[in-house]
């Protein structure tokens, strides 16, 4: 998994990056994750990836 600070030159320094989450509407800063996973004490592990986020 990687994380990303979009916008934020101290954590995110990642201008390319920055420039396609701009163009696409995004004027603050954003805590980017592409992939979420958690346990669910009945069926055991859930995760999912989001097909809409800029890191895919």
């Amino acid at each position: 998994m990687r994380d990303i600070v979009a916008g934020d030159d101290k954590y995110g320094d990642n201008r390319d990056f920055d420039r396609k989450v701009h163009s696409q509407g995004l004027k603050r800063y954003f805590y980017m994750h592409n992939l979420i996973n958690f346990t669910n004490p009945t069926t055991d592990t859930i995760e999912g990836e989001s097909p809409h986020c800029p890191l895919n």
